[in-house]
């Protein structure tokens, strides 16, 4: 058997088994994955939580049993590095991490400039994706990769850096592998854009799917609407709502019934904060000075679902970033665990959905709006903004417990004082139980 096929497929698994780093029970599903997708074994491993990126560099370091070039094997391969010349690399900060079919896949710290990226597909002839990374990944790649000159240097401590990025690849193809949403989202996008569409045209789609329809209705009849009577019939949910707000209440309903439940994530007190945030959100839009963005509803609502992803993808990783956490915090912990953050991760499901952008934005900046597009960063600081105050109905503060410190930009690009969002805060009831869309359908 080829020396690296070996070492790939079982040899390493055996090592690590042996050592007590990896229970052999998770070994046999890592080789059934490694059988189904050619992935390599050690990757899936580490993006699985099976083993920590840190305890395998450890184990490589006291290994008797390995040679450099065999070690070397576990890196990023020359082949990928080899795509970005080096001058390149460092002036830009774009480390590769993945090339699969026509893409390539570069871990950044900040998402490059267009003509960055559009300079390396020229460069590369493939399709760039730029993937926001923990900085210190990405730059301890990147001076092991090209300040050194070549991949292998001497220090195997410098490879926890660039197996931390190949477990976010991993991570990146699993979400790639997400369910794709049904068919009712897109007839209704559809219909966005045709005018002789109807209330009762849009009705009809939506009836189709049964768990939709309840969850539009759920939503019309919230307190974030606040009609005036009871909605009871989908026609007329619809009617009140609009075929845009419908179209964000239909995408944010469809993303609910993708996902698996986890038995260690609190699925309604999720759904039940960005209800709130939504809420909020949509209460403040009247105070900006532009027109209105019926999508506000759906970014408050889903500005987090990045969160859900990696319950989805990374259970194990994802139970040790503490359940409370929110904010900065949260995203510092996410970094820490996974070197990828729920706003990463969401940004690269809307991507794969083809959400859009505005909504993409939305998820992928609303802790940093400052790095959103102009277009879109009043909205992306409008969901920051309402992120923030929503806290407060977590805990009973009340509008005086409201934390501005974190929004003060938000607020100041907005045009918006602490006094306006606390007498919104105050006017907008608290979501209860029965408001979270996942006790619908």
């Amino acid at each position: 058997m080829d020396v690296e096929v070996g070492i790939q497929r079982g040899c390493i698994g055996e090592m690590l088994a042996e050592a007590g780093l990896v229970d052999p029970e998770d070994l046999e599903k890592a080789l059934a994955e490694h059988r189904k997708s050619g992935e390599r074994l050690v990757n899936i491993l580490i993006s699985q939580g099976m083993i920590d990126a840190h305890d395998f560099v450890k184990f490589l370091a006291h290994s008797h049993r390995l040679d450099d070039p065999e070690i070397r094997m576990f890196d990023i391969v020359p082949e990928i590095i080899e795509l970005v010349p080096k001058n390149f690399a460092l002036m830009n900060e774009v480390m590769p991490i993945r090339h699969e079919g026509s893409e390539l896949t570069i871990a950044v710290v900040r998402l490059p400039d267009p003509a960055v990226v559009e300079a390396l597909e020229e460069h590369t002839g493939l399709r760039v994706k730029a993937l926001i990374c923990a900085e210190k990944d990405v730059r301890l790649s990147l001076e092991r990769h090209y300040e050194h000159g070549h991949i292998g240097t001497g220090d195997i401590n410098a490879l926890e850096a660039p197996l931390r990025l190949s477990r976010v690849a991993t991570l990146l193809g699993q979400i790639e592998s997400l369910p794709a949403l049904p068919g009712t989202v897109h007839k209704v996008r559809e219909m966005l854009h045709d005018t002789e569409s109807s209330a009762l045209d849009l009705s009809e789609v939506i009836s189709q799917d049964p768990a939709i329809a309840a969850k539009v209705l759920k939503v019309a009849n919230s307190a974030a609407y606040g009609f005036s009577h009871q909605v009871d019939g989908l026609q007329l949910a619809t009617s009140l709502l609009g075929i845009v707000e419908t179209y964000s209440v239909v995408v944010s309903s469809a993303v609910l019934n993708v996902f698996d439940r986890s038995r260690t994530f609190d699925y309604a007190g999720f759904w039940l904060q960005s209800m709130a945030c939504a809420g909020l959100a949509k209460a403040l839009l009247p105070l900006l000075q532009q027109k209105s963005r019926s999508g506000v509803f759906t970014a408050g609502l889903l500005h987090d679902i990045g969160r859900v992803v990696l319950v989805q993808i990374a259970p194990r990783h994802y139970e040790r970033v503490e359940a409370d956490l929110l904010g900065k915090q949260l995203v510092a912990e996410e970094e820490r665990v996974l070197g990828l953050t729920h706003m990463e991760a969401g940004a690269q499901l809307a991507d794969l959905w083809d959400l859009p952008a505005e909504l993409a934005e939305c998820i992928r900046f609303h802790h940093t709006p400052q790095y959103a597009s102009e277009e879109h960063r009043p909205i992306v600081s409008l969901i920051h903004v309402a992120e923030v105050a929503a806290r407060a109905h977590l805990d009973d503060s009340g509008s005086g417990g409201i934390d501005f410190t974190e929004c003060s930009e938000s607020l100041k690009l907005l045009g918006l004082c602490e006094d306006q969002v606390r007498e919104v805060f105050d006017s907008v009831p608290k979501p209860d139980a029965s408001d979270s869309l996942w006790s619908a359908g």
